[in-house]
């Protein structure tokens, strides 16, 4: 992700210097769609999650005695 202060750099060429967003991005080293995105934004967006994470799995439940068979049931904490 790109930082703010890179975000003020691009958006202050372009919109005060008016340098275009191609300029901007061979100036800078980014992708000119991304030059037009840092434009939308005044600043940089947040992670967003696309899905609440899952529940994690169950765990197992039984365990194996000294002779290597499944003993018994087992409470997991």
């Amino acid at each position: 992700m790109k930082g703010v202060e890179l975000y003020a750099r691009v958006r202050f060429a372009v919109q005060i210097e008016g340098v275009s967003q191609r300029e901007a991005a061979r100036r800078f080293g980014i992708d000119p769609r991304t030059v037009a995105k840092m434009l939308a934004f005044s600043v940089p967006p947040g992670y967003r999650r696309s899905r609440p994470p899952a529940q994690p799995k169950a765990r197992h439940k039984r365990y194996r005695g000294s002779r290597g068979g499944f003993c018994r049931l087992r409470r997991q904490p």
